[in-house]
């Protein structure tokens, strides 16, 4: 139950992925991923594959930016 002054956030895990978004006064203020294996996206290791996977953690995060606008407007 969600009541004045408690903080949620919100935690998706995704195999070997983890996108955290953590809410101040209503709205999400933080949002961050983690991959822990790349290769669940089929990336391998390595700087020269750094580029790739901030375009998909980026994908990621707007993914889960759109997901709350709904909720929010649809409650």
């Amino acid at each position: 139950m969600i009541q004045d002054g408690v903080h949620p956030s919100l935690h998706i895990n995704y195999k070997n992925f983890d996108l955290k978004q953590y809410f101040k006064e209503g709205r999400g203020c933080r949002t961050e991923g983690t991959f822990r294996n790349p290769n669940d996206f089929g990336v391998n290791k390595g700087l020269p594959n750094l580029p790739y996977l901030q375009k998909i953690g980026r994908e990621s995060i707007g993914a889960c930016w759109k997901s709350n606008a709904s909720a929010t407007t649809a409650a």
